[in-house]
């Protein structure tokens, strides 16, 4: 029941969503470009694949159903802005060498706020949840996670943006005999538009896992976009590990998503 109300939060459009757009800036309502990343925007619904090939022979897949909705309330902690609320329900196989599992994954749900937002400059913050939901051991840890999350953006006179995104990762229930999770991971993102359809993306993301001695590890992207009409958009991004404690040696991941 928590799993399918959380979904039609996500998916469904909430007609306050229009009183948050008459909020933001012209200029950036049109943004396109990377919407999907956009901290400070909403994306109704999107697919997304990723394929990590791991350390070794191991490999996994997932494939990502997302959602999001905004939910607004007029008192002053939320300053009007209100919420944006996003549910990933996931749906991985995962390949150990000698066996394939596939199932549920760990459902993923967050809150965030824009405390300020101009046609330059943001700020995003909140709060994430990953549920102990997976199907098999392998598709997910066996513990509730929560995840506060973080970071400034900056718009470019390209209509493109840049960001930095902090986000911690910290176990504090579920299975005892699972594994702790203490992680924190920083990511910078710059999203160029080349045209009024096609745009790149660069990020590089770390990975310090507190659990096992602050061994930090590294993945870096490359994306490029299309916008196919006024509201339905795809990207493909090949992306390589490295650094001693890298958590995959490859990955490949791609989506299509629908856009106000």
């Amino acid at each position: 029941m928590i799993v399918r109300l959380l979904l039609c939060a996500g998916l469904a459009p909430g007609a306050a969503w229009g009183q948050a757009q008459s909020q933001t800036p012209p200029e950036a309502a049109e943004k396109k470009a990377g919407q999907d990343e956009n901290p400070t925007k909403i994306v109704l619904w999107s697919l997304r694949n990723e394929y990590y090939n791991l350390p070794g022979e191991p490999w996994r897949n997932v494939l990502l159903v997302r959602g999001d909705r905004a939910v607004f309330r007029r008192n002053p902690w939320l300053r009007r802005r209100g919420l944006l609320l996003r549910i990933d329900i996931p749906f991985a196989a995962v390949n150990l060498g000698s066996a394939t599992r596939a199932g549920l994954g760990n459902i993923y749900v967050q809150a965030l706020s824009i405390p300020r937002l101009t046609r330059k400059f943001g700020i995003f913050a909140g709060t994430g949840l990953t549920m102990p939901t997976a199907t098999d051991t392998t598709l997910g840890n066996r513990k509730w996670v929560i995840a506060p999350v973080a970071g400034p953006i900056w718009f470019t006179r390209e209509n493109g943006f840049f960001f930095i995104k902090a986000q911690g990762f910290l176990s504090f229930a579920g299975d005892k005999d699972a594994r702790s999770v203490r992680l924190l991971k920083l990511q910078p993102f710059y999203v160029l538009p080349l045209n009024r359809s096609w745009w790149i993306q660069f990020d590089t993301e770390s990975t310090t896992n507190f659990a096992i001695s602050g061994h930090t590890g590294f993945t870096s992207g490359f994306r490029v976009g299309k916008l196919m009409t006024p509201h339905l958009a795809a990207w493909v991004e090949p992306r390589v590990g490295w650094g001693r404690y890298r958590d995959a040696d490859f990955v490949m991941r791609s989506s299509i998503y629908w856009i106000r």
